[in-house]
């Protein structure tokens, strides 16, 4: 173990050393170059707040560069990927260089990392893992480093308040409109005529140690429960896909192919709502297995890994994603951990109007749309795209 740590920090301490170099590569981990990124002026929006991009940047005229890192437990799935690039974008335009770190799913090197960009004295860490969150908030207080969460809420260790602000998805809106969606548009996907609800069972699949997905799976099955009253005992099947599963695609895949197997004759249509990309690639693959891609569809909610899919032309059984673009999410992270590093505010100035009632921390959550092939195009935008479409 300690050889490995000791080759990780060496690999940090060259990647630091390029990023004081300017060094950038074309798939890299680093942004650093002097020269300000092209980004229009501030002329207006209704977001000029704390933690916002109009803040941010105005401050960032006036001040030498920041460097922070983004430090992710495991960048393999395009989600975190694209939040990388994302943030690398953002740091270039807020006058800020800019380094990553993927652990690859091991907690010691994402937590090695932490402590040796902290070491460094890097002024800022963004970090995603939230089964390590509190050793590494224990370690950036030993160096005195400001920190903020990415795509999940941070709570305390008994799990009852939050520890910090954040900007998530609105979990419970997003499983109301995943459901609202399926049931406007089932027939049309499926290429069938409109049966009875009767005929149709819908999977669920929740995590439920995550403290974000609970509302995910709360608001489906709130909204499905609306619609068909009588059909939530027999039709409705939430699926746990627990760390025993694995909880990942294997475990997603190895659930929903021995449902369908063994089950698949009790209704004539399937759909699937997963509350993540990696569960919904899972079923997309246990359906093709078994055979079922005529009578099945997937909603997911994030669902980038499937946006990305529909822009070489590929459509599969997997039909629509619930989420907002990554450049929308990845603003008020940026922005909210350069408000703290200016002093212009602190954990619990940010967002005050989105603090929950007994919490001192604001959550910000963004209501989600709908994206399908057909309207694909809306979800891609360039960080520079956004400024002009939001502050314009």
């Amino acid at each position: 173990m300690k050889k490995i740590i000791a080759v990780l920090l060496a690999t940090l301490m060259l990647v630091s050393v390029l990023a004081a170099c300017g060094e950038k590569d074309s798939g890299g981990t680093s942004s650093t170059s002097g020269a300000p990124s092209s980004a229009p002026p501030v002329t207006g929006g209704s977001a000029q707040t704390l933690g916002w991009y109009p803040d941010a940047y105005e401050a960032s005229l006036n001040r030498d560069r920041y460097s922070i890192a983004y430090v992710t437990i495991a960048m393999s799935d395009q989600l975190h990927s694209a939040v990388n690039a994302a943030l690398r974008e953002w740091a270039a335009i807020l006058n800020c260089d800019y380094v990553s770190f993927d652990a690859k799913g091991d907690s010691d090197a994402y937590l090695s990392a932490i402590e040796t960009y902290a070491a460094q004295g890097l002024d800022g860490l963004i970090l995603d893992d939230i089964s390590a969150q509190t050793r590494s908030i224990e370690i950036c207080a030993d160096h005195g480093t400001t920190w903020f969460p990415a795509l999940s809420t941070f709570l305390n260790d008994d799990k009852t308040h939050y520890v910090a602000p954040a900007a998530i998805l609105a979990g419970y809106d997003c499983g109301v409109a995943q459901v609202n969606w399926v049931f406007g548009n089932y027939a049309a996907q499926l290429g069938i005529d409109e049966v009875d609800p009767s005929r149709i069972g819908y999977i669920y699949l929740d995590y439920s140690p995550h403290p974000d997905f609970g509302p995910r799976i709360k608001g489906a099955r709130d909204r499905y429960a609306e619609m068909f009253p009588n059909l939530v005992d027999t039709n409705w099947i939430p699926i746990d896909v627990l760390p025993g599963s694995p909880a990942n695609t294997e475990g997603a895949f190895n659930l929903v192919s021995a449902h369908l197997s063994t089950n698949g004759g009790d209704f004539d249509y399937w759909v699937i709502g997963s509350s993540t990309d990696e569960f919904a690639i899972g079923a997309a693959r246990a359906i093709e297995q078994v055979g079922m891609e005529d009578r099945c569809l997937i909603s997911a909610i994030f669902g980038g890994s499937v946006i990305e899919e529909w822009n070489t032309g590929k459509q599969s059984v997997w039909k629509s994603s619930v989420t907002v673009p990554v450049v929308e999410l990845t603003e008020l992270m940026i922005c909210g951990l350069l408000a703290v590093l200016d002093g212009r505010a602190t954990f619990e100035d940010l967002h005050r109007d989105h603090v929950p009632p007994g919490e001192n921390y604001g959550i910000y959550t963004f209501e989600p749309r709908v994206y399908t092939y057909e309207n694909r195009s809306e979800y891609w935008m360039t960080v520079a795209d956004w400024i002009a479409h939001a502050y314009s």
